[in-house]
């Protein structure tokens, strides 16, 4: 009895053994296949990162050179003249901008460089929202 004991309580160690050694190897493999998942997200989020700052820096580009743009007119517009007088303002021809003064001119010049700026923006959005969403 004492070996047949001992032949059953070795089956269950080598039983044991090969349960703990499988739980190990299993373990193991998704463990691994759990950090290749993380490499790949580490690796997604830093090229999207990248695009990011790439854009980011795109439209400060951008917002840098309509500043200077508007800038210049600016300097161009203070040549004009002021404003006419009131009865002189109704007999002016032309619709073209030409007839501006120079205060009305660097009015509507500044707004038309924040509305591109706002235009800019709004794109740069949709573009990351449709990011975002995957699209």
């Amino acid at each position: 009895m004492g070996k047949s004991l001992a032949a059953v309580a070795a089956v269950i160690a080598i039983a044991l053994l090969g349960y703990g050694k499988g739980y190990h190897d299993a373990k193991q493999a998704v463990q691994v296949a759990e950090g290749k998942k993380l490499t790949a997200q580490v690796a997604a989020n830093k090229k999207l990162q990248e695009t990011l700052d790439d854009e980011t820096q795109a439209a400060a580009d951008r917002e840098r050179a309509l500043r200077m743009d508007l800038a210049d007119s600016v300097e161009r517009l203070r040549k004009r003249p002021d404003r006419l007088p009131a009865e002189s303002r109704a007999h002016c021809q032309g619709a073209t901008g030409a007839e501006l003064s120079a205060e009305d001119g660097i009015f509507l010049r500044g707004e038309a460089t924040s509305a591109a700026i706002c235009w800019s923006e709004l794109g740069r959005c949709y573009r990351f929202a449709d990011r975002v969403e995957g699209k």
